[in-house]
């Protein structure tokens, strides 16, 4: 069993996609959706309460107040327990397969915290593959580019965007749950992967195994980035070896 969790800000109808591409092409693993409801005010309340009222399989936690993706993130996991989680971008959809291939590219890999896929846009271009650190550079990569299988590579990497992440439990019990200065998004994702690098793991990216990224941006400009330079003044020691 694997948990996905699923946080939503105003974004309901493309929640309705993310959930329906979730119930779609997730047949062959067996999971648990939680989703929090970050407060939202275009009626996704109403939405989800309707649509999951009686499923055993979803969870449905409505925040009283806006906790950015962090603070709902970590809602969502200390409210689950599975070993292996899911973490997906309200403006995500799945395709054919998506869990069992990050399954697949994660067990049995001790060293490997989290992997992710390539987050490919709408129009078929790519959003992002694996995304380098230097000093305190962020740079993704792919981004806008037509796909022609130049970024199916797998490879460990210095970072991967959040928009679909697999993680290992043991990986948050060991270095903690989501920084929630990064409000309301933005910049958690690298943070994470920064910490599970210097806590000696892997973070893969399997660019044989894609989602679709709706890229609805909801950041504070260049805060978080900001705050994640304050936070990490000193980034020389990228690209980490291990």
């Amino acid at each position: 069993m694997i948990d996905i969790i699923v946080v939503t800000y105003n974004a309901k109808n493309k929640l309705r996609l993310c959930l329906q591409s979730i119930e779609k092409y997730t047949k062959d693993m067996p999971y648990r959706l939680t989703i929090v409801n970050n407060n939202s005010q275009d009626k996704t309340a109403e939405y989800l309460n309707k649509k999951y009222a009686f499923n055993q399989k979803a969870k449905i936690i409505h925040a009283k107040k806006n906790m950015g993706f962090s603070g709902a993130a970590n809602l969502a996991l200390k409210a689950t327990s599975n070993k292996l989680v899911a973490l997906l971008d309200d403006d995500v959809e799945v395709t054919e397969g998506w869990l069992m291939k990050l399954y697949q590219s994660i067990k049995n890999k001790p060293s490997v915290a989290i992997i992710g896929p390539k987050v490919m846009l709408p129009n078929k271009k790519i959003f992002c593959a694996e995304m380098i650190i230097w000093n305190h550079i962020i740079l993704p990569v792919g981004m806008k580019e037509k796909d022609n299988g130049q970024r199916d590579y797998i490879r460990k990497v210095d970072a991967l965007c959040g928009a679909c992440w697999l993680i290992k439990r043991d990986i948050i019990k060991k270095i903690g749950f989501f920084d929630e200065r990064f409000f309301p998004c933005q910049m958690e994702d690298v943070d994470y992967c920064v910490r599970a690098r210097l806590a000696g793991y892997k973070i893969i990216y399997n660019g044989k195994i894609t989602v679709i990224h709706h890229n609805l941006y909801r950041a504070l400009g260049n805060k978080n980035w900001l705050r994640f330079v304050k936070k990490w003044p000193n980034l020389s020691m990228f690209p980490l070896k291990n």
